[in-house]
């Protein structure tokens, strides 16, 4: 009886594996893919997507037949991918399972001048073939010239790029270790930038653009600013005597960084002397006597030692 049972359990378990209807095969069509991008930079034309892991049914791709991508001039018409693909260019793709890849091809003469459309397809292990991408639609421009830069300059408001070959162009710039990222497009024969400090070390590139069209980047240059610039002269200074001492006073300096003044000052026309470094805008001088003339010059001090150059002189007697 217990034998029965047994072999009634597993008749039963058998039966419950047959319920439904058969799947069909997997047919392994890769899934569309959805992010083609294409840059023209140099002589080249860089192409990046992603095929993706699925296939359209849901099922792991863990290999892939190939992959085509095409890149043709607009046929005359309403667009049409089955007629486009029959006259674009075929551009190698080594790319062996799902995932990113990154294509270059040269710029070929006929579609310069030209908007050229761009799409992707995978080829699953069964040979079937994906739909066709997104379009990409890429205005080619005759390959611009390699910039170069013409120097890197320490100036006031920051770090001058003059660049030469490039009307317009993209700057890039890193800091310290950093390899140099997009950091401002501009367009003449320099570029100020006015975002450095003083004391770090900053490495430059610059690309050349025409439209939608890279030039290849150029080679870099790496500048550490420093701060050697005085701060402005001091202006308007006056000098008033009272019973036993003479006030000097001039206008406060607006530079950033200051530090302080330095007063100057001569006696009966002899040699200037540095009498005072002081924080404001003020300064009393009491070693004076009656009877003697004085004369006084100001400078501004920032906080790197620049000393600015001298104010006009003034004169006071008690």
């Amino acid at each position: 009886m217990r034998s029965a049972l047994v072999i009634l359990n597993c008749l039963l378990w058998a039966s419950c594996g047959y319920i439904g209807d058969p799947l069909p095969p997997a047919l392994n069509v890769p899934a569309t893919v959805a992010d083609l991008r294409a840059t023209q930079i140099g002589p080249e034309i860089r192409v990046n997507f992603t095929v993706p892991a699925l296939a359209a049914d849901g099922v792991v791709l863990e290999r892939l037949q190939g992959v085509e991508l095409r890149a043709g001039t607009i046929p005359p018409g309403d667009f049409r991918p089955e007629v486009w693909s029959q006259t674009a260019a075929a551009i190698p793709v080594s790319l062996e399972k799902p995932g990113e890849a990154s294509v270059s091809a040269k710029i070929r003469p006929e579609w310069i001048g030209k908007e050229i459309v761009l799409a992707v397809r995978a080829v699953g292990p069964k040979g079937k073939a994906a739909s066709w991408s997104n379009l990409v639609v890429l205005a080619v421009e005759s390959p611009l010239d390699r910039p170069e830069i013409a120097g890197l300059d320490n100036v006031g408001e920051g770090v001058r790029v003059r660049v030469r070959h490039a009307a317009a162009y993209r700057v890039y710039r890193g800091a310290g270790d950093q390899a140099p990222v997009l950091l401002a497009e501009a367009e003449g024969p320099e570029y100020v930038d006015r975002t450095t400090q003083y004391g770090i070390a900053y490495l430059y590139a610059v690309q050349a653009t025409k439209g939608a069209a890279l030039s290849d980047m150029s080679e870099s240059a790496r500048i550490t600013p420093m701060d050697v610039f005085p701060p402005a002269v001091p202006g308007n200074p006056g000098a008033v005597a009272g019973v036993s001492s003479i006030d000097v006073s001039w206008d406060p300096s607006a530079d950033a960084d200051l530090s302080g003044y330095r007063v100057y000052r001569s006696v009966d026309g002899g040699a200037w002397q540095a009498v005072a470094t002081v924080r404001t805008p003020t300064y009393t001088d009491r070693a004076v006597a009656a009877g003697r003339r004085y004369r006084y010059q100001v400078t501004a001090v920032d906080r790197a030692g620049n000393e600015s150059p001298r104010s006009p002189a003034v004169e006071a007697a008690l």
